[in-house]
C-alpha cells in the first residue's frame, strides 16, 4: 500500500487503517487480526513513553522514583517479550 493514502484518511485510528487495508486486500488473515492490532500498539506505546514517565517520576522522592522505575521497566519488557513473541 502506498504511503500517500494514510494521509487522504480523515480521523480513525492509524491501526485500524493499517489491519482494515491489509483485510481488504487479503494480506492478513482475521486470526492474525489482534496480534496486528497489539504489535501496532506496543510499539506506539513503546516510543512515545519515555517523556510521560519522566514528568510522572520527577516530583517522587529517589526511593520512590526507583521502585516505579522498576515497576515501568517490567512493564515495558513484558511488551517487548510480547512483540518479540507474535513477530518472532
Amino acid at each position: 500500500m502506498s504511503p500517500h493514502l494514510y494521509k487522504e484518511r480523515k480521523g480513525g485510528p492509524p491501526a485500524l487503517a493499517v489491519i482494515s487495508d491489509n483485510l481488504r486486500s487479503n494480506a492478513v488473515h482475521r486470526s492474525e487480526i489482534p496480534s496486528t492490532a497489539y504489535v501496532i500498539w506496543a510499539f506506539g506505546t513503546l516510543i512515545s513513553s519515555p517523556l510521560p514517565i519522566y514528568f510522572f517520576l520527577r516530583p517522587l522522592s529517589p526511593r520512590q522514583r526507583n521502585i516505579g522505575a522498576v515497576v515501568i521497566g517490567m512493564i515495558a519488557l513484558g511488551l517487548w517479550i510480547g512483540l518479540k513473541k507474535i513477530t518472532g
